[in-house]
């Protein structure tokens, strides 16, 4: 996700990060049913179960879902998490009490059921306790799969978190299920929406700037972000950053956004991953990269090449920095993205403001990219309920999970380099590690759609 924005959240506060188990539990495992605000009978409202209340609904999904337009068109009736903490936090979010009301007024009342895992949830929706139409798939990103899948075998319609998944595999079986039981599967890259994209999109789509050759695209995070020693910290587990790379937190933002943009498909990828930094942290360090470049050869001819890091200094003036640059046939082109217009220097230095990203009216209600667009994910989910459009798998982010398996296999068969410090990965050809992975057949079927 992108950084959360200074303007809104002033000193923001990270809480931990679910670490969300999708182990099978009986329906014993409801933690309990909370009073909430909003109304689940209203005509129109679509029913919505959490997986996970970790970090991005902290930071993003909690504003989408009870304090923003699109507010008025969900009710969150059920939520999922094994921490308790989690699902006090939710209970917070929606304005909820964390004590049970009086059992001769609980009857009547608006709910929130939480539940430790996805299995009880699904139990108590057969048993008819709860009602549901859809879920919203926020658990890290190696357990995007299995509640997915539940859900959708369930006859759910489920909208994910970015990425679509960790890897090839995972990703073509949550598009499988989801064909195969008629129901909507979409992913929240909110960058599609960041009104940049958008004007990149349209000017490319002109023609005007003719062909694309080369993209240099970066993302790169403040150390705070991956550092376990902060305190408190991003991440809930000082794990999360040794079982992933900036690849697979940060690079999948930009592939998907240029992927989505230029709409060809990727043919071959090449990683390189730089470490120091992370290693030599104290008293905890971590085993991950501190940076992942990749270059990206796609079926137009074009190369996309993204950097992603998460060890910049924390005194750097945006809590990400990003940008790219574009070369055309006909034109150059620069994306500032750091840059959205609001620079504040005071005692504790200079930063940029994202309000493009997230905001607040003067009703207190919140909007930008990061709203706007899972809001309009679950709109499309209700109205396509009776009728789900075909899926697509640019608009999937099916390819971007291609590029991300294709990244982490060629840094496991790469070489380090001087004092271990690079690792230099291989070539990787993608539509045969998609023949390694699906079979020769739907590969092919892939390649030709």
């Amino acid at each position: 996700m992108d950084p959360p924005t200074e303007a809104v959240n002033g000193g923001v506060t990270y809480e931990a990060e679910s670490a969300l188990s999708q182990s099978p539990g009986p329906s014993s495992e409801v933690f309990s049913t909370v009073p909430k605000t909003k109304s689940t009978s209203e005509v129109g409202k679509l029913r919505l179960g959490l997986v996970g209340c970790g970090s991005v609904v902290r930071e993003i999904y909690r504003h989408l879902l009870w304090n923003s337009e699109y507010a008025a068109d969900v009710a969150v009736v059920a939520a999922v998490d094994p921490r308790p903490d989690g699902l006090t936090a939710v209970q917070a979010w929606a304005d909820c009490p964390s004590v049970q009301p009086e059992s001769d007024t609980f009857e009547d009342s608006e709910t929130i059921t939480c539940c430790e895992s996805v299995s009880a949830m699904l139990e108590l929706r057969s048993a008819g306790r709860i009602e549901l139409d859809a879920v919203l798939v926020a658990t890290p990103d190696h357990l995007h799969e299995e509640p997915s899948v539940a859900c959708l075998e369930a006859g759910l319609d489920v909208l994910v978190a970015k990425p679509l998944a960790h890897s090839i595999a995972a990703a073509h079986r949550m598009i499988s299920t989801a064909q195969r039981h008629g129901r909507v599967l979409v992913v929240d890259f909110h960058k599609r929406d960041d009104p940049r994209w958008i004007e990149m999109r349209r000017q490319i789509h002109t023609g005007k700037l003719g062909d694309l050759q080369l993209a240099v695209v970066h993302m790169l995070d403040k150390l705070f972000v991956a550092d376990p020693n902060q305190t408190p910290r991003f991440f809930a587990s000082p794990t999360f950053v040794s079982s992933n790379t900036p690849a697979s937190f940060l690079s999948v933002h930009m592939y998907d956004a240029l992927l989505y943009t230029i709409r060809s498909r990727p043919m071959s990828v090449r990683a390189t991953a730089f470490y120091g930094k992370l290693t030599g942290l104290s008293p905890v360090a971590v085993d991950s990269p501190d940076m992942v470049t990749a270059e990206v050869l796609v079926e137009s001819g074009a190369v996309l090449q993204v950097s992603a890091a998460w060890h910049l200094p924390n005194t750097a003036h945006a809590t990400t920095v990003q940008g790219g640059q574009f070369v055309f046939t006909n034109s150059f082109v620069e994306l500032a993205l750091d840059r959205p217009g609001i620079r504040s220097t005071t005692a504790s230095g200079i930063a940029e403001i994202n309000p493009l990203f997230l905001s607040q009216d003067d009703s207190g209600k919140f909007g930008g990219y990061g709203v706007s667009h899972p809001g309009r994910l679950l709109r499309d989910i209700a109205r396509q309920q009776q009728n789900p459009a075909d899926i697509d798998l640019f608009t999937a982010g099916f390819w971007t999970a291609v590029i991300l398996e294709g990244i982490h296999s060629s840094l496991s068969r790469g070489s380090a380099g001087k004092a271990a410090r690079t690792v230099s990965g291989h070539h990787v050809d993608l539509n045969k590690l998609l023949c390694d992975t699906l079979g020769d057949r739907i590969a092919s079927e892939l390649y030709q759609s």
